[in-house]
């Protein structure tokens, strides 16, 4: 399997590369969310901004679908009253820049809780939001071959920390925890110890110490 960049590949390849290399579907909701995260300042509705919240826990199993479903309705309910918020695919661009990207946001949100099926692509299109898509999927398994004697508990420590968190900023030091433990690969530690990489929940080296898909 080739390496890839995802900050240069081009959006026609891009998804099916990532489908062929089988990015699941919890990393796929992550990627949503942190992208709408990056302009939290234009999801003003409080319902929508808690269903982003509990997205990430979905992602990872820890609240029922049910409780998902509910807040959704809550969301669509309210984009119903609004004159410029759909939550139907559309192409229309709206005049406001900062228009479209509130309703794509609010729309990115709604898929992304869906129970079932993968949330919107739309934001792997736009590459300001490529490092956010490379620091989840990483390079292919084959090049970032981890140990497990390399999670060690000082490194799960850390990297749950984070993860809980979103703070990011002890991935250097988690860089050292695994370089302590016997890690010598350069893929992992460089994308640790990479002062311009982002860093959001499923980060391909913290889900690699969590033991995440």
């Amino acid at each position: 399997m080739k390496r890839i960049d995802i900050l240069t590949e081009p959006t026609d390849s891009l998804g099916r590369l990532l489908s062929a290399r089988r990015t699941g579907l919890r990393k796929f909701r992550l990627f949503t969310v942190a992208c709408c995260r990056a302009d939290f300042d234009l999801i003003t509705d409080p319902n929508c901004r808690e269903l982003m919240d509990l997205a990430e826990q979905f992602a990872d199993g820890e609240v029922p679908a049910v409780a998902v479903a509910e807040l959704r309705r809550k969301v669509h309910r309210w984009a119903a009253q609004q004159p410029h918020i759909t939550l139907e695919p559309t192409n229309e661009l709206d005049p406001d820049p900062d228009g479209h990207k509130r309703w794509m946001r609010i729309w990115a949100a709604y898929q992304t809780a869906k129970p079932t099926g993968r949330p919107v692509f739309g934001f792997m299109n736009h590459f300001p939001y490529r490092p956010l898509l490379a620091d989840i999927v990483g390079p292919s398994p084959m090049f970032a071959i981890f140990s497990p004697e390399w999670r060690t508990d000082t490194a799960v420590s850390l990297a749950r920390g984070m993860y809980d968190s979103r703070d990011f900023s002890a991935m250097p030091i988690l860089a050292d925890a695994l370089q302590d433990a016997g890690c010598d690969s350069a893929d992992i530690l460089n994308h640790c110890r990479d002062a311009k990489q982002v860093h959001i929940r499923g980060c391909w080296v913290v889900d690699l110490v969590l033991g995440k898909e």
